[in-house]
């Protein structure tokens, strides 16, 4: 679980969500990135400061950056003229989150792109289904449950062919969706359907914790202060690592399906 740094050290909804009333965010009438002119570009985030002890054996996971750093980066990418919404703590169920994304993907056509931000607790327990050694899966904690490799699977058959998913997932074992060394996604999170591109930017590995700062996750804190502006996913991923010292948490790239260099290597905002 996800631990302060100094201790021991991973829809929609506008402002401090106490409901699970889902609004959507007013389309722009265009978004023009750059060399993407004419890109679709949507952002989805969102963050847990807890979650909900009757579905979570009594535990009540409190945190205090996850929203923080859900909202800013709403901010930020609204900035950028980017649709964005957010969802925060008790608005963030399972369900939520799926309508959220659906929102995020609709109508979106190859190389449109999807933003999705996350920033909460990840779990890790026994998976029997497991390939790798340790036998283990992970899982993000939304309000009420785990997000496993199943609802994971549902989400992303979601995606049309050839869209863009930048995933920045700052959680503990931020490895949800991929196991063992070189990084490889599990088959049983990414489904053998799945058409789009999908560049996962995580706080940590499977078995890493992502920190605290007491004023936004470090994973988040240094994606925000190194920016998107004028940076591909790949580049703004070396970027934010630099920020993050090695002895603390260990960042981890990864990606999914036929990932063309327009997505890797492209301008995300100018």
């Amino acid at each position: 679980m996800r631990t302060m740094l100094m201790m021991v050290a991973m829809v929609l909804v506008c402002g401090c969500a106490t409901s699970n009333e889902l609004q959507f965010a007013p389309e722009p009438s265009a978004i023009i990135l750059g060399a993407n002119a004419g890109q679709l570009v949507r952002a989805v985030c969102i963050g847990w400061n807890r979650v909900d002890p009757d579905k979570w054996g009594g535990w009540s996971g409190n945190l205090s950056d996850c929203e923080f750093d859900a909202t800013f980066a709403r901010e930020m990418w609204e900035s950028f003229g980017i649709a964005s919404t957010q969802l925060l703590t008790e608005a963030a169920t399972i369900e939520n989150c799926k309508a959220a994304l659906r929102w995020g993907l609709e109508g979106m056509t190859n190389g449109d792109m999807l933003i999705v931000w996350t920033s909460g607790h990840g779990g890790q327990g026994p998976d029997a289904m497991n390939e790798g050694s340790d036998r283990l899966g992970e899982y993000i904690c939304a309000y009420d449950g785990k997000v496993l490799d199943n609802t994971i699977r549902q989400w992303l058959t979601l995606a049309p062919e050839g869209v863009h998913i930048l995933w920045i997932c700052d959680t503990c074992h931020s490895g949800t969706m991929f196991k063992d060394v070189p990084v490889k996604f599990r088959p049983e999170a990414i489904p053998a359907e799945f058409e789009g591109e999908l560049i996962l930017l995580a706080g940590c590995g499977e078995d890493g914790f992502s920190l605290s700062t007491g004023q936004g996750g470090m994973w988040s804190t240094a994606l925000h202060d190194t920016g998107p502006q004028g940076q591909s996913p790949e580049s703004w991923f070396k970027a934010a690592k630099q920020r993050v010292p090695e002895d603390q948490q260990v960042p981890v790239y990864a990606e999914y399906g036929v990932v063309g260099e327009d997505f890797r290597c492209g301008v995300i905002v100018e």
